[in-house]
């Protein structure tokens, strides 16, 4: 802040209100700057931040025999596996493998048959049972 050599009743008003007021403008035009930043950041990051995630549909549950279900998170090395009795139906299935995603990490919705497992890096492998994954870029 410059010092100001005024004399008087004005001296006391410059020194009292003017300057503040201009330190008070340049610290609200930071601020402002800075917020304007930080929100022109965020509005162009936020349609990166799109949902990711893949969706396993079991065609048909267990047969005659037992089978399993091995879920891994690529991105943690975090493993899983589940065994699945005989004569479940893809619905069973489906719950198995929504838990078992869920244990490792990953945000799962499970709808029927299928599951939506959100982020990166979900490897399923299902023993004795069919299921057929489709990622987000299918549109589903």
């Amino acid at each position: 802040m410059r010092r100001i050599a005024l004399t008087g009743d004005d001296a006391l008003k410059r020194a009292t209100f003017v300057e503040p007021i201009m330190a008070l403008s340049s610290r609200r035009a930071v601020s402002l700057l800075l917020f304007g930043t930080a929100l022109a950041l965020l509005a162009t990051s936020v349609p990166a931040l799109g949902q990711d995630f893949v969706v396993f549909t079991f065609t048909t549950g267990t047969g005659d025999s037992a089978g399993s279900i091995t879920v891994t998170n690529a991105n943690t090395g975090s493993t899983t596996s589940t065994g699945i009795v005989p004569h479940w139906s893809p619905e069973a299935c489906a719950q198995v493998l929504s838990l078992a995603a869920a244990k490792i990490g990953f945000r799962t919705e499970l709808s029927g048959r299928s599951v939506r497992i959100f982020g990166r890096g979900a490897v399923v492998k299902a023993l004795g049972a069919v299921v057929t994954k489709s990622d987000a870029d299918a549109g589903t």
